[in-house]
Protein backbone atom coordinates (compact mmCIF):
# COMPACT_ATOMS: atom_id res chain seq x y z
CA UNK A 1 0.00 0.00 0.00
CA UNK A 2 2.20 2.64 -1.14
CA UNK A 3 4.22 4.39 -4.24
CA UNK A 4 6.66 6.56 -4.52
CA UNK A 5 6.65 10.76 -6.31
CA UNK A 6 9.19 10.47 -9.48
CA UNK A 7 8.54 13.83 -10.31
CA UNK A 8 6.98 16.82 -10.45
CA UNK A 9 6.11 19.09 -13.96
CA UNK A 10 5.88 22.45 -14.33
CA UNK A 11 3.85 23.73 -17.82
CA UNK A 12 3.91 26.90 -18.96
CA UNK A 13 1.62 28.36 -21.39
CA UNK A 14 3.79 28.56 -24.01
CA UNK A 15 4.37 24.55 -23.17
CA UNK A 16 8.20 25.09 -21.77
CA UNK A 17 8.60 22.81 -18.72
CA UNK A 18 10.22 22.98 -15.59
CA UNK A 19 11.04 19.37 -13.85
CA UNK A 20 11.89 18.71 -9.89
CA UNK A 21 13.08 15.16 -9.95
CA UNK A 22 13.24 13.20 -6.48
CA UNK A 23 15.21 10.15 -5.67
CA UNK A 24 13.26 6.94 -5.81
CA UNK A 25 14.70 5.40 -2.66
CA UNK A 26 15.63 7.13 0.47
CA UNK A 27 15.07 10.50 1.98
CA UNK A 28 14.53 13.70 -0.20
CA UNK A 29 15.06 16.61 0.70
CA UNK A 30 14.47 19.82 -1.04
CA UNK A 31 16.52 23.29 -0.16
CA UNK A 32 16.48 27.00 -1.14
CA UNK A 33 15.91 29.90 -0.90
CA UNK A 34 12.72 31.85 0.49
CA UNK A 35 9.98 32.67 -1.79
CA UNK A 36 11.15 30.03 -4.22
CA UNK A 37 8.38 27.74 -3.99
CA UNK A 38 9.61 24.97 -1.77
CA UNK A 39 6.08 24.99 0.24
CA UNK A 40 4.01 24.76 -3.22
CA UNK A 41 5.27 21.00 -3.69
CA UNK A 42 2.65 20.08 -1.47
CA UNK A 43 0.32 21.95 -2.37
CA UNK A 44 1.12 20.97 -6.01
CA UNK A 45 0.90 16.76 -4.99
CA UNK A 46 -2.35 17.39 -2.93
CA UNK A 47 -3.70 19.24 -6.00
CA UNK A 48 -2.66 16.66 -8.68
CA UNK A 49 -4.11 14.05 -6.27
CA UNK A 50 -7.70 15.02 -6.23
CA UNK A 51 -7.99 17.61 -4.01
CA UNK A 52 -10.99 19.53 -5.45
CA UNK A 53 -9.78 23.38 -4.48
CA UNK A 54 -6.22 24.40 -5.09
CA UNK A 55 -4.24 25.93 -2.75
CA UNK A 56 -1.15 27.03 -4.52
CA UNK A 57 -0.14 30.44 -2.82
CA UNK A 58 -0.71 33.78 -5.30
CA UNK A 59 2.26 34.61 -6.65
CA UNK A 60 5.07 33.59 -9.67
CA UNK A 61 3.47 29.92 -10.16
CA UNK A 62 0.00 30.62 -10.10
CA UNK A 63 0.55 33.42 -12.95
CA UNK A 64 3.02 31.64 -14.92
CA UNK A 65 2.37 28.09 -14.59
CA UNK A 66 -0.47 26.35 -17.02
CA UNK A 67 -0.39 22.48 -15.82
CA UNK A 68 0.94 20.56 -13.06
CA UNK A 69 2.01 17.04 -12.99
CA UNK A 70 2.88 14.76 -11.05
CA UNK A 71 4.66 11.31 -12.10
CA UNK A 72 4.55 8.15 -9.84
CA UNK A 73 5.54 4.62 -9.54
CA UNK A 74 4.57 1.67 -7.55
CA UNK A 75 7.27 -0.91 -8.51
CA UNK A 76 7.14 -1.32 -12.25
CA UNK A 77 3.74 0.39 -12.54
CA UNK A 78 4.16 4.65 -13.77
CA UNK A 79 1.18 7.03 -13.73
CA UNK A 80 1.15 10.31 -14.85
CA UNK A 81 -1.45 13.09 -13.20
CA UNK A 82 -1.56 16.16 -15.02
CA UNK A 83 -4.24 18.81 -13.58
CA UNK A 84 -4.62 22.58 -15.16
CA UNK A 85 -3.54 25.67 -13.04
CA UNK A 86 -7.24 27.49 -12.73
CA UNK A 87 -7.42 31.34 -13.40
CA UNK A 88 -7.00 33.84 -10.61
CA UNK A 89 -10.57 34.73 -10.31
CA UNK A 90 -11.02 30.70 -9.79
CA UNK A 91 -9.72 28.04 -7.62
CA UNK A 92 -9.93 25.11 -9.26
CA UNK A 93 -10.40 23.47 -12.95
CA UNK A 94 -12.26 19.96 -14.26
CA UNK A 95 -9.40 19.19 -16.78
CA UNK A 96 -7.23 16.12 -15.99
CA UNK A 97 -4.75 14.62 -18.11
CA UNK A 98 -3.61 10.92 -16.89
CA UNK A 99 -1.21 8.33 -18.68
CA UNK A 100 -0.12 4.93 -17.31
CA UNK A 101 3.23 2.80 -18.20
CA UNK A 102 6.82 2.92 -18.78
CA UNK A 103 7.19 5.98 -21.57
CA UNK A 104 11.21 7.75 -22.43
CA UNK A 105 9.73 11.45 -22.15
CA UNK A 106 7.58 13.07 -20.59
CA UNK A 107 4.22 14.14 -21.65
CA UNK A 108 4.43 17.25 -24.24
CA UNK A 109 2.26 20.28 -23.38
CA UNK A 110 0.33 19.54 -26.76
CA UNK A 111 -0.45 16.25 -24.86
CA UNK A 112 -2.22 17.55 -22.02
CA UNK A 113 -5.97 17.55 -22.19
CA UNK A 114 -8.79 16.23 -20.17
CA UNK A 115 -9.40 12.61 -20.11
CA UNK A 116 -10.84 11.54 -16.94
CA UNK A 117 -13.30 12.73 -13.77
CA UNK A 118 -11.90 13.95 -10.53
CA UNK A 119 -14.19 11.51 -8.91
CA UNK A 120 -12.37 8.96 -11.56
CA UNK A 121 -8.93 9.99 -10.88
CA UNK A 122 -9.59 9.17 -7.13
CA UNK A 123 -10.48 5.98 -7.76
CA UNK A 124 -7.22 4.91 -9.86
CA UNK A 125 -5.03 6.44 -7.40
CA UNK A 126 -6.60 4.57 -4.82
CA UNK A 127 -6.28 1.16 -6.40
CA UNK A 128 -2.61 2.37 -7.49
CA UNK A 129 -2.04 2.66 -4.50
CA UNK A 130 -2.74 -0.33 -3.38
CA UNK A 131 -5.45 0.55 -1.12
CA UNK A 132 -8.52 -2.43 -1.24
CA UNK A 133 -12.07 -2.12 -0.64
CA UNK A 134 -12.77 -1.09 2.60
CA UNK A 135 -15.24 0.88 4.84
CA UNK A 136 -15.70 2.46 8.16
CA UNK A 137 -19.43 2.27 9.62
CA UNK A 138 -19.91 4.48 12.84
CA UNK A 139 -21.73 3.01 15.59
CA UNK A 140 -23.54 6.17 16.47
CA UNK A 141 -24.74 9.23 15.47
CA UNK A 142 -25.84 10.02 12.23
CA UNK A 143 -22.61 9.81 9.94
CA UNK A 144 -22.59 7.44 6.62
CA UNK A 145 -20.42 4.89 6.56
CA UNK A 146 -16.85 6.42 5.02
CA UNK A 147 -14.65 4.51 2.76
CA UNK A 148 -10.83 5.08 3.04
CA UNK A 149 -9.08 6.46 -0.22
CA UNK A 150 -6.18 8.07 -1.49
CA UNK A 151 -7.34 11.49 -0.10
CA UNK A 152 -7.58 10.42 2.90
CA UNK A 153 -4.34 8.60 3.52
CA UNK A 154 -2.56 11.94 2.02
CA UNK A 155 -3.57 13.07 5.56
CA UNK A 156 -0.88 10.48 7.13
CA UNK A 157 1.87 11.47 4.34
CA UNK A 158 2.27 14.60 4.16
CA UNK A 159 3.01 17.58 6.50
CA UNK A 160 3.25 21.39 6.14
CA UNK A 161 5.85 23.50 7.45
CA UNK A 162 3.88 25.05 10.12
CA UNK A 163 1.92 21.61 10.72
CA UNK A 164 5.64 20.42 11.60
CA UNK A 165 6.13 23.22 13.92
CA UNK A 166 2.53 23.06 15.52
CA UNK A 167 2.00 21.59 19.17
CA UNK A 168 -1.62 21.26 18.50
CA UNK A 169 -1.84 18.87 15.30
CA UNK A 170 -0.03 16.09 14.19
CA UNK A 171 -1.37 15.40 11.02
CA UNK A 172 -2.15 17.17 7.68
CA UNK A 173 -4.94 19.58 7.66
CA UNK A 174 -5.74 18.62 10.79
CA UNK A 175 -7.44 21.55 11.72
CA UNK A 176 -9.70 21.80 8.68
CA UNK A 177 -13.33 21.26 9.51
CA UNK A 178 -14.70 17.49 9.80
CA UNK A 179 -10.99 16.31 9.02
CA UNK A 180 -10.35 15.17 12.67
CA UNK A 181 -13.19 12.75 12.69
CA UNK A 182 -12.02 11.50 9.36
CA UNK A 183 -8.62 10.85 10.44
CA UNK A 184 -10.16 8.80 13.34
CA UNK A 185 -12.13 6.82 10.85
CA UNK A 186 -9.96 5.73 8.35
CA UNK A 187 -6.30 5.16 10.26
CA UNK A 188 -7.74 1.76 11.52
CA UNK A 189 -7.55 0.84 8.41
CA UNK A 190 -4.29 2.82 7.40
CA UNK A 191 -2.65 0.77 10.56
CA UNK A 192 -3.67 -2.86 9.74
CA UNK A 193 -6.01 -2.46 13.00
CA UNK A 194 -9.02 -3.56 10.53
CA UNK A 195 -8.23 -5.91 7.47
CA UNK A 196 -9.82 -7.29 4.48
CA UNK A 197 -11.48 -10.48 6.41
CA UNK A 198 -12.75 -7.70 8.59
CA UNK A 199 -14.90 -6.04 5.58
CA UNK A 200 -15.67 -9.64 4.15
CA UNK A 201 -17.29 -10.97 7.27
CA UNK A 202 -18.71 -7.24 7.25
CA UNK A 203 -20.69 -8.17 4.12
CA UNK A 204 -21.36 -11.54 5.22
CA UNK A 205 -22.84 -9.47 7.95
CA UNK A 206 -24.71 -7.29 5.98
CA UNK A 207 -26.52 -10.03 3.78
CA UNK A 208 -27.55 -11.85 6.92
CA UNK A 209 -29.44 -8.68 8.16
CA UNK A 210 -31.13 -8.08 4.57
CA UNK A 211 -31.98 -11.81 4.73
CA UNK A 212 -33.41 -11.51 8.46
CA UNK A 213 -35.12 -8.50 6.89
CA UNK A 214 -36.84 -10.78 4.82
CA UNK A 215 -37.57 -13.25 6.64
CA UNK A 216 -39.32 -10.62 9.47
CA UNK A 217 -40.92 -9.23 6.21
CA UNK A 218 -42.24 -12.87 5.20
CA UNK A 219 -43.36 -13.55 9.13
CA UNK A 220 -45.79 -10.26 9.33
CA UNK A 221 -47.00 -11.07 5.94
CA UNK A 222 -47.58 -15.43 7.76
CA UNK A 223 -49.33 -13.48 10.61
CA UNK A 224 -51.65 -10.94 8.94
CA UNK A 225 -52.50 -13.63 7.03
CA UNK A 226 -53.31 -15.76 10.08
CA UNK A 227 -55.22 -13.10 11.93
CA UNK A 228 -57.21 -12.77 8.34
CA UNK A 229 -58.50 -16.57 8.29
CA UNK A 230 -58.96 -15.97 12.09
CA UNK A 231 -61.45 -13.78 11.57
CA UNK A 232 -63.10 -15.77 9.00
CA UNK A 233 -62.89 -18.54 11.46
CA UNK A 234 -65.08 -16.86 13.95
CA UNK A 235 -67.61 -15.38 11.36
CA UNK A 236 -68.30 -19.23 9.88
CA UNK A 237 -68.60 -19.77 13.82
CA UNK A 238 -71.20 -17.35 14.54
CA UNK A 239 -73.08 -18.21 10.99
CA UNK A 240 -73.10 -22.10 12.17
CA UNK A 241 -74.21 -21.14 15.68
CA UNK A 242 -76.80 -19.10 14.44
CA UNK A 243 -78.24 -21.47 12.08
CA UNK A 244 -78.11 -24.38 14.37
CA UNK A 245 -75.30 -26.35 12.82
CA UNK A 246 -72.90 -25.70 16.12
CA UNK A 247 -74.34 -25.52 19.79
CA UNK A 248 -74.38 -22.80 20.84
CA UNK A 249 -72.20 -23.73 24.13
CA UNK A 250 -69.42 -24.77 22.25
CA UNK A 251 -66.37 -22.65 22.91
CA UNK A 252 -62.50 -23.40 21.98
CA UNK A 253 -59.54 -21.35 21.41
CA UNK A 254 -57.86 -24.47 19.69
CA UNK A 255 -57.68 -23.84 16.24
CA UNK A 256 -57.30 -27.57 15.44
CA UNK A 257 -60.85 -28.20 17.56
CA UNK A 258 -62.28 -25.42 15.63
CA UNK A 259 -61.49 -26.77 12.41
CA UNK A 260 -62.36 -30.38 13.33
CA UNK A 261 -66.00 -28.97 14.16
CA UNK A 262 -65.90 -27.13 10.99
CA UNK A 263 -64.85 -30.29 8.79
CA UNK A 264 -67.44 -31.90 10.83
CA UNK A 265 -70.68 -29.04 9.75
CA UNK A 266 -69.21 -29.25 6.16
CA UNK A 267 -69.36 -33.19 5.89
CA UNK A 268 -72.80 -32.93 7.55
CA UNK A 269 -75.63 -34.36 4.91
CA UNK A 270 -77.99 -31.74 3.90
CA UNK A 271 -80.15 -32.92 1.51
CA UNK A 272 -82.16 -34.96 4.31
CA UNK A 273 -82.87 -32.30 6.91
CA UNK A 274 -84.54 -32.98 10.34
CA UNK A 275 -87.85 -32.18 10.27
CA UNK A 276 -89.00 -30.38 13.19
CA UNK A 277 -92.89 -31.30 14.07
CA UNK A 278 -95.01 -27.95 15.17
CA UNK A 279 -92.32 -25.84 13.75
CA UNK A 280 -94.96 -23.92 11.48
CA UNK A 281 -97.81 -23.63 14.36
CA UNK A 282 -94.39 -21.78 16.78
CA UNK A 283 -92.98 -19.47 14.28
CA UNK A 284 -96.93 -18.50 13.58
CA UNK A 285 -97.16 -17.79 16.74
CA UNK A 286 -94.32 -16.13 17.40
CA UNK A 287 -94.87 -13.72 14.26
CA UNK A 288 -98.39 -12.80 15.83
CA UNK A 289 -96.66 -11.81 19.18
CA UNK A 290 -94.46 -9.55 17.27
CA UNK A 291 -97.19 -8.00 14.92
CA UNK A 292 -99.06 -7.92 18.65
CA UNK A 293 -96.34 -5.97 20.16
CA UNK A 294 -95.85 -3.51 17.14
CA UNK A 295 -99.50 -2.55 17.42
CA UNK A 296 -98.82 -1.76 21.28
CA UNK A 297 -96.06 0.02 20.24
CA UNK A 298 -97.61 2.19 18.08
CA UNK A 299 -100.33 3.06 20.17
CA UNK A 300 -98.10 3.90 23.18
CA UNK A 301 -96.13 6.56 20.84
CA UNK A 302 -99.36 8.02 19.73
CA UNK A 303 -100.50 8.49 23.55
CA UNK A 304 -97.42 10.07 24.58
CA UNK A 305 -97.08 12.51 21.02
CA UNK A 306 -101.25 13.31 22.81
CA UNK A 307 -100.09 13.83 26.00
CA UNK A 308 -97.03 15.96 24.96
CA UNK A 309 -98.99 18.32 22.91
CA UNK A 310 -101.74 18.54 26.02
CA UNK A 311 -99.22 19.93 28.24
CA UNK A 312 -97.68 22.18 25.72
CA UNK A 313 -100.95 23.68 25.35
CA UNK A 314 -101.77 23.77 29.22
CA UNK A 315 -98.24 25.34 29.54
CA UNK A 316 -99.00 28.07 27.04
CA UNK A 317 -102.59 29.10 28.57
CA UNK A 318 -100.93 29.28 31.64
CA UNK A 319 -98.04 31.67 30.66
CA UNK A 320 -100.85 33.78 28.86
CA UNK A 321 -102.83 33.67 32.25
CA UNK A 322 -99.85 35.30 33.79
CA UNK A 323 -98.66 37.80 31.51
CA UNK A 324 -102.62 39.26 31.62
CA UNK A 325 -102.43 39.08 35.60
CA UNK A 326 -99.26 40.59 35.59
CA UNK A 327 -100.86 43.51 33.35
CA UNK A 328 -103.79 44.06 35.42
CA UNK A 329 -101.78 44.28 38.47
CA UNK A 330 -99.89 47.11 37.26
CA UNK A 331 -103.07 48.54 36.23
CA UNK A 332 -104.21 48.63 39.64
CA UNK A 333 -107.13 46.18 38.59
CA UNK A 334 -106.20 43.02 39.97
CA UNK A 335 -105.75 42.84 43.57
CA UNK A 336 -105.66 38.95 43.93
CA UNK A 337 -108.17 39.16 47.16
CA UNK A 338 -110.68 37.10 45.02
CA UNK A 339 -109.66 33.51 46.10
CA UNK A 340 -113.22 31.79 46.04
CA UNK A 341 -114.24 30.62 42.61
CA UNK A 342 -117.96 32.14 42.14
CA UNK A 343 -116.48 35.63 42.83
CA UNK A 344 -114.79 37.34 40.51
CA UNK A 345 -111.17 38.92 40.11
CA UNK A 346 -111.87 41.77 39.21
CA UNK A 347 -114.80 43.67 40.76
CA UNK A 348 -115.34 40.75 43.65
CA UNK A 349 -118.82 40.58 42.34
CA UNK A 350 -120.58 37.19 43.15
CA UNK A 351 -120.71 35.61 39.97
CA UNK A 352 -123.71 33.36 38.91
CA UNK A 353 -121.50 30.74 36.86
CA UNK A 354 -118.27 29.96 38.64
CA UNK A 355 -114.94 30.75 36.95
CA UNK A 356 -112.97 27.32 35.85
CA UNK A 357 -109.69 27.10 37.78
CA UNK A 358 -106.67 25.40 36.29
CA UNK A 359 -106.52 21.60 36.86
CA UNK A 360 -103.63 18.69 37.14
CA UNK A 361 -104.99 16.29 34.59
CA UNK A 362 -104.23 12.67 35.05
CA UNK A 363 -102.69 10.21 32.98
CA UNK A 364 -104.43 9.27 30.02
CA UNK A 365 -103.21 5.76 29.54
CA UNK A 366 -101.43 3.37 32.25
CA UNK A 367 -100.34 0.90 29.60
CA UNK A 368 -98.32 -1.92 30.38
CA UNK A 369 -96.65 -4.86 27.65
CA UNK A 370 -97.40 -8.47 29.30
CA UNK A 371 -94.79 -11.13 28.43
CA UNK A 372 -95.50 -13.40 26.04
CA UNK A 373 -95.21 -16.98 27.14
CA UNK A 374 -94.65 -19.20 23.87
Amino acid sequence: MSFTVRSVYLYSFSGDCRTVEFNRYGLNVITGRSKTGKSSIIDILDYCFGREQCYVAEGVIRHHVSWYGVEIQNQNDVLFVGRRNPPVEKNTSPDIYIRRGQFNSRPQYSDLRKNTTREALIRLLTRFAGIAENENRPLHGTRRPLQATIRHALFLCIQRQDEIASRDRLFHRQGDEYIPQTIKDTIPYFLGAVDEDHFLRQNELDDAVLRLRELKSQRDLLQRGTDNALRRIRRFMLDARRVGLIEENFESSDVEVIHRELRRVVSTDFRSPTIVHGAGELISRLEDAIEALHQQLREVQNDLQATQHVIGAQTSFSAEINEQRARLSTLGLYRGKADREDICPLCETILEAPTPRRRIFPPLFNTSINNWML
